[in-house]
């Protein structure tokens, strides 16, 4: 496909799971709605991994997921550090990045933090 000597379209297929990184997590949604008819028509599943998901495997999957930057990296954290197979072993293959200027230029500043509830937290006074 590279250094292709006419100047025709290319179709390619990469038979791993595709991830789509989008500059918002809004639009990772809303492109995985517009999208989801079309990619349904070559037996292809779509989801996000936005958190208003309730089961955060579920989202993995699908054959394309499409993301914000910070929550593909967010729950690959969560997956490497915890253990609990979030991304359901899912590699970090193929991504198509939209908009990267926005995640390299303007996101240069972002940053992902886990954190989570302490049980019985609450119950501490302190000194």
């Amino acid at each position: 496909m590279i250094n292709s000597e006419n100047d025709t379209g290319h179709l390619s297929q990469i038979n791993t799971d595709e991830d789509i990184v989008t500059s918002s997590p809004e639009l990772a949604k809303s492109q995985s709605i517009q999208r989801r008819e079309f990619d349904q028509q070559f037996n292809l599943t779509v989801s996000h991994n936005g958190k208003d998901l309730i089961d955060i495997k579920t989202r993995y999957k699908a054959d394309i997921v499409y993301g914000a930057a910070s929550d593909f990296q967010g729950d690959i954290l969560r997956d490497e550090y915890s253990k609990l197979g979030i991304r359901n072993g899912r590699k970090c293959d193929v991504a198509i990045v939209d908009e990267v200027d926005s995640m390299l230029i303007d996101g240069k500043n972002n940053m992902v933090m886990l954190s989570s509830p302490m049980p019985t937290m609450d119950h501490l006074e302190p000194l």
